[in-house]
Formats: C-alpha cells, sequence, structure tokens
C-alpha cells in the first residue's frame, strides 16, 4: 500500500481540498496552513496533491463528456420514442381503413342479386335496382382486394355463394380442370 502524502495525512485535509478546489494558489495554501495552524506543507507538495488527486480540469472535461454522452442517448431514446409513436399512429390508421373495409365488405355480402328480374312496369325499373345489386357485390369484391393489398396477403379467398345451376360452360370447364390434374398425377407417377 502506498504511503499517504502530507497533505492526506494532515488533520486540516478537508479545509485544505477546500481551498485548493476554490481556487487558491497553492503557495497561498501553504503559507496559510503555516500561519493559521503552524503546519509545514510545502506549495510542492500540495502541487503534486492538486495534480494527481485534485485535478479539476480533467473532472470537468469528464463529467462535460459524460453530459455529452447523456444528450446523445437522451436524443437517440426521444427519436426511437418518436419512430414508435409514428410506426404506431401508421398500424392505427391502416387497421382503421381495414375495419372500414370490412364493414363495407360485410354490408355488401348481405345484398342478394335475384336473377329473376320481374317485367318493367312502368313505374318500377328493376333492371335499375339489379344494376345497383350488382355495383355493390363489385365494389365489394374491390374492398376485399384492398384489404389484401394492405395486409400484404399473398392469397385472395372469396366466397362467391352461387345458387344458380351449372352453365354448359361451367361444367366443360370443371371437366377441363379434372383433366389436367389427372395429367399431373400421371407425370408425377412417371418420375
Amino acid at each position: 500500500m502506498a504511503r499517504k502524502s502530507k497533505v492526506e495525512t494532515s488533520p486540516h485535509f478537508n479545509e485544505i481540498v477546500d481551498l485548493l478546489v476554490a481556487g487558491y494558489s497553492t503557495r497561498h495554501v501553504s503559507d496559510y496552513l503555516s500561519n493559521e495552524y503552524g503546519e509545514k506543507i510545502s506549495h510542492a507538495a500540495l502541487n503534486n496533491y492538486k495534480k494527481s488527486k485534485l485535478n479539476v480540469k480533467a473532472a470537468v472535461r469528464k463529467k462535460v463528456i459524460e453530459k455529452q454522452k447523456e444528450k446523445t442517448i437522451e436524443k437517440q431514446a426521444n427519436k426511437q420514442i418518436s419512430a414508435t409513436e409514428s410506426f404506431d399512429a401508421a398500424v392505427d390508421f391502416r387497421f382503421n381503413d381495414i375495419k372500414k373495409l370490412d364493414d363495407l365488405i360485410s354490408q355488401a355480402e348481405s345484398v342478394k342479386i335475384d336473377l329473376d328480374i320481374p317485367e318493367y312496369d312502368g313505374k318500377y325499373n328493376p333492371y335499375k335496382e339489379q344494376e345497383l345489386r350488382i355495383k355493390m357485390k363489385k365494389l365489394a369484391l374491390d374492398a376485399m382486394k384492398l384489404k389484401y393489398d394492405l395486409i400484404d396477403e399473398d392469397e385472395l379467398n372469396v366466397n362467391i355463394q352461387d345458387e344458380r345451376p351449372l352453365t354448359s360452360w361451367d361444367s366443360i370447364e370443371q371437366s377441363r380442370q379434372k383433366y389436367l390434374k389427372e395429367k399431373e398425377k400421371e407425370k408425377a407417377k412417371a418420375k
């Protein structure tokens, strides 16, 4: 263990430190101790202690650097908080859009398209009403597409409830699909 200096062993140690920190010269402190208490500590010993243990400039420099680091960290934290708040606001905005689209889709699903249109009697035009219903269904499909675009869903599954009987085109298309599936199975077996 290193030997303590004369300054550190002095009974007036706290007063010495206070005077040095207050900016008094080492000669002044040495003279003060000699005149006031009759204690002999050279200004060189006080200067050595001041440089090694009371380096105020270094301590101030260190504190300034710490404050700058704190400010930098605080700025970065504020940027992250701001970015998070912006992200949350964007998510909420997009979510509200999707809720509106869902409402539109559910309203459009309740609209029935009538295939048996009554004759036009001169007052009531059923074709106009049917045209509006079809537009509403188309709007629902567009809303579904937009919804899945907003959530980047790769797959778009649409439930279409069609209660009419299959036409000849529909049966031809089904036969074609069945044929293609059988061909794929045969190719898979061949490998």
